[in-house]
Formats: structure tokens, sequence, C-alpha cells
């Protein structure tokens, strides 16, 4: 009888004794499920943090230079612009490129460069389409040479947006560089536009 007992006290010890393993476990499954969610996945699994520049901070100060005769472009030359940039072929004769990702993709930075013809040299009759104000907005003229025209498209209550149209020779070709599709630039911004159209000469 005495045996028995002792069986039993035994058996019911070691049940004990596995339950209270059986609970730690959970607890430490729980925890551990607990820390892989606020990490957002396993340890050293994390992604790299998004480039402050692409969530609208400052283009970077390092440049690089873009063939522009390549993919559906053929463009024969080269432009240096702000590293991170990607190029988008229209056709032929007519590019853009632009800065950032997805959505975001030109805020900080963006030029469209296109061969010359009698349109879009012409930056008198430019000039003249944009005092007249045909698309309701108050426009202002802030520089123009031989080869620049600088302005502002102002709506109502809103900012004015800048733009601009220069004309650069390419291996004795008119070409022209703007400013991005994406528009909305400032002032700022549009200067470092200018700057980068600058660089563009025909591929050696």
């Amino acid at each position: 009888m005495d045996c028995s007992i002792k069986t039993i006290v035994a058996f019911c010890a070691a049940l004990a004794l596995g339950g209270c393993d059986s609970e730690k476990a959970k607890d430490t499954t729980v925890k551990a499920a607990a820390t892989k969610s606020a990490d957002g996945g396993k340890a050293g699994d994390k992604k790299p943090a998004a480039d402050k520049a692409d969530e609208g901070g400052t283009l970077p100060a390092e440049t690089v230079t873009l063939a522009l005769d390549e993919g559906d472009s053929k463009i024969p030359a080269t432009v240096d612009v702000p590293k991170g940039c990607t190029t988008f072929n229209d056709d032929p004769t007519k590019i853009r490129i632009n800065f950032g990702e997805k959505r975001e993709r030109g805020k900080l930075f963006g030029i469209q460069i296109a061969k010359g013809n009698e349109f879009n040299t012409n930056l008198d009759e430019i000039e003249k389409g944009m005092l007249e104000n045909k698309y309701g907005s108050t426009n202002k003229i802030l520089e123009k040479t031989e080869t620049l025209l600088r302005y502002t498209m102002q709506r109502e209550g809103s900012e004015p947006t800048h733009k601009f149209q220069l004309i650069v020779d390419v291996g004795g070709d008119k070409w022209v560089c703007k400013q991005g599709n994406r528009g909305g630039y400032d002032e700022a911004a549009i200067q470092k536009q200018i700057d980068a159209c600058k660089t563009l000469k025909a591929k050696a």
C-alpha cells in the first residue's frame, strides 16, 4: 500500500513538473512571436531603411554621367545628373530622367531632353504664349536669353511652379532640355535642373 502511494505521489510530481515545463515553453513561444512581430521579421532579416532622398529629403551631392543612347533612345549624348536617377525612353529623340521611386519619382529632380525643332527652340513664341495665360494661370517671365527661358506659372491660391526651356548645342545640333514632367518645382530645384542640362554634350 505504501508503495502504491509513493508511486502515485511520484507520478503526480512528474506530471506537475511536466506542466510547468509546458507553460514555460508556451511563454517562451509567445515572447518570441512578439519579438518577431516587433522586428517585422527574423533577427538579421530587417529591410534597410529607405533612403532619405526618396522620402523627400535632399538630393545626393554625388553625380553620375548617363549615356542617352541606350534603350529606345538614340540620343548621341551624355548628361551629368544626381546619383540615383533613372532614364525613361519615350522615343529615339526624346528622353526623361527622374530621381526617386514609384509615385515619388521625379519629386526632387527631373529633366526632359528632346530634339530641337521650329517650335521648341522658338523662345520668343513660347514667351508670347506664356504671357497670354491661356491655361487659367498667371505666368511670369523670370529670365530670357538667346538659349534660356525661365518662368513661373501660378494658379490662384497656389504657389508658383517654376519652369524653364534651355537650348543646348550637342555636336552642332540643337536639343532642348527642360524641367521634369512631374512639375511643382521651386526655384532652387529648377536651378539644379538647369545646371544638369548645361552638362549635356555629344558622346565622345
